[in-house]
């Protein structure tokens, strides 16, 4: 009887995952990611369905913070909500000192991500040549700041705080390069 009762509960939140993913591609397509799904597929895993009105509470609050995560996507769009999102995250987990997403992995660690400058960076005020980012394995093929991009910046380009650039090389050092000042 457990095993029926397991088996029917997976099978219940593999659906209701799927057709939140299938709503969230609908409205917001350009939302929807791999860790998009991690966050869905893990909220709908929280549903406890030992309960059918804490089941249905629960499944409303999904749906309410699914609705209120439209509205801001169509709002402001899907980079500053995610953007905000992982702010909030990083700021609560503490795990990565630089707010990053991972675009493209390709392999032995090496891959594409876009990344926040975050406080007291050591390249804040510093130009792009003065980094020697060559010697790390990295290459900064794109700068975002308040919505303007430069592609493939000039070596004396100035980092500020906030900006958002698009690197490949070794992932595991962009943290360590890109990364706040300890002290």
């Amino acid at each position: 009887m457990l095993e029926r009762i397991a088996r029917d509960r997976v099978a219940t939140l593999f659906l209701v995952t799927v057709a939140v993913l299938l709503l969230v591609g609908l409205v917001a397509p350009g939302f929807l990611s791999a860790g998009t799904a991690t966050i869905i597929g893990t909220l709908v895993a929280s549903i406890n369905t030992d309960s059918s009105f804490e089941t249905a509470a629960n499944l409303g609050v999904l749906i309410l913070v699914g609705l209120v995560t439209w509205f801001l996507v169509q709002r402001f769009g899907s980079l500053v909500v995610g953007d905000f999102i992982r702010r909030i995250l990083t700021g609560r987990i503490g795990s990565d000192r630089v707010p990053h997403e991972e675009l493209l992995l390709y392999k032995a660690g090496f891959g594409l991500t876009r990344i926040e400058i975050p406080k007291r960076s050591f390249v804040i005020g510093r130009q792009l040549q003065d980094l020697n980012l060559r010697a790390l394995n990295l290459q900064i093929l794109a700068v975002e700041d308040h919505g303007e991009v430069q592609p493939i910046p000039p070596p004396d380009f100035l980092f500020a705080q906030g900006q958002h650039l698009i690197v490949y090389g070794d992932l595991r050092k962009v943290q360590n390069a890109f990364g706040p000042v300890e002290g």
